[in-house]
């Protein structure tokens, strides 16, 4: 009797096309992770549809602050350059967001309305 592995594939082209790098094509479970520890209104979200490779290079650097930086600087400068999807909306996320980790914005959540919503996050200089 021939076992699983000695039998051949019925969809060996199928199986060979998905078999990609996940971090490549999709957000990471660490990435996630890292997501729910900055406040929602700096995710690069459309950075995260068109580019989640770059979301999750800037995940695993995120501890490091020279490996962030550097990270970030080179996906600034991807989006000026016009190299990313949506470059001038990504650009605005970067910057937020590289603005908020060195301090020269703060988030401000205003208080709930009656139906336990915020109305609009409010983003200051500091």
């Amino acid at each position: 009797m021939a076992s699983a592995d000695d039998r051949p594939s019925r969809f060996p082209a199928l199986f060979s096309a998905v078999r990609h790098d996940d971090a490549e094509r999709v957000l990471l479970s660490a990435t996630h992770l890292w997501l729910r520890r900055i406040p929602s209104s700096l995710h690069p979200k459309r950075l995260s549809r068109a580019h989640p490779a770059h979301v999750n290079r800037l995940a695993s650097a995120w501890h490091d602050d020279r490996a962030r930086d550097r990270e970030l600087a080179a996906l600034i400068d991807a989006a000026r350059a016009g190299t990313l999807a949506d470059a001038q909306r990504v650009l605005d996320e970067l910057q937020r967001l590289d603005q908020w980790v060195h301090r020269r914005i703060e988030v401000i959540y205003p208080a709930l309305d009656a139906r336990g919503r915020r109305r609009v996050v409010a983003i200051a200089p500091v």
